[in-house]
């Protein structure tokens, strides 16, 4: 979680750079892909 989280929640983390010049939509597509599939997962296990 700390790749995601720290560098798009605080705007020091990511030295010598904003999020918004580093992360793309692409990179944004695909991490919200992935917390799609946790949450999913996570549904079929507490039903």
């Amino acid at each position: 979680m700390t790749i995601d989280y720290i560098p798009t929640r605080y705007p020091n983390g990511l030295p010598g750079g904003i999020p918004a010049e580093v992360f793309q939509e692409e990179y944004a597509t695909m991490a919200i892909e992935k917390a799609t599939r946790i949450i999913a997962y996570i549904e079929e296990r507490i039903r």
